[in-house]
């Protein structure tokens, strides 16, 4: 099966777990025997990010990785300091945001998008990264409300964001309880908010974001999954 490499952790003397994500199964840890031995034939092509096609023999308490064929080893990103951190970064939070046995293909198909789009770009603008996270949350089922107010559903007075739902409109704002988790929100910046959550990475990849609202993309992403960022 299709299986990109997300993480690579030591496991007794000579073995690894390899977290990957899968295209049928999700997310996936296997037991990579063998793998830090000079001799292993597995070991060269388990860098992070790369997409293998892998073989799995299932085991009592763990299966166990027995077979890997690179099938895209993404030559720019690892030519690129810069690109391979900025890869880096993203995998290690898909490893900790996806759940094991999640089945998402549309994560996949993401990851595969955005790969081979920073693989193939001149330049890595730090924008693709907020853009990677805020489509990959939407998958998962967590995106905010930016039409209208995710209380009333009102159109007007749309100025503040609250990292519990969104946008909330003038009237609702007394009612929240938290006022540290709202926000001041321009217009602008929600129309930036909504070219992330389309996926239009060459376009994203001209975008500029304000520290406002990266601090807005931050807080929404830790406050409903529960993990800190980048």
């Amino acid at each position: 099966m299709l299986a990109f490499v997300l993480d690579r952790r030591n496991f007794r003397e000579y073995d690894q777990i390899i977290s990957v994500f899968t295209e049928q199964e999700g997310r996936l840890d296997l037991l990579a025997k063998g793998v830090k031995k000079i001799t292993s034939k597995n070991s060269g092509n388990l860098f992070l990010g790369a997409l293998l096609e892998i073989d799995i023999a299932k085991g009592k308490e763990i299966d166990r990785l027995t077979k890997v064929h690179p099938v895209e080893i993404w030559k720019n990103i690892r030519k690129s300091l810069p690109k391979q951190l900025a890869v880096n970064k993203i995998l290690n939070v898909t490893n900790r945001l996806v759940r094991p046995d999640q089945d998402e293909h549309n994560i996949f198909v993401w990851l595969k998008k955005w790969l081979s789009f920073v693989n193939n770009a001149k330049i890595v603008n730090k924008t693709l990264l907020y853009c990677y996270l805020v489509v990959l949350v939407d998958i998962l089922g967590f995106s905010p409300e930016l039409e209208e107010c995710y209380n009333c559903s009102s159109k007007e007075g749309l100025n503040k964001f609250n990292i519990q739902g969104g946008l909330v409109c003038r009237k609702c704002l007394p009612e929240i309880v938290e006022v540290k988790n709202v926000y001041d929100i321009l217009d602008n910046e929600i129309e930036i908010y909504k070219i992330l959550l389309s996926g239009n990475l060459e376009e994203i990849n001209k975008t500029k974001l304000s520290p406002k609202l990266i601090k807005i993309i931050k807080e929404f992403i830790q406050y409903h999954n529960e993990i800190k960022l980048i």
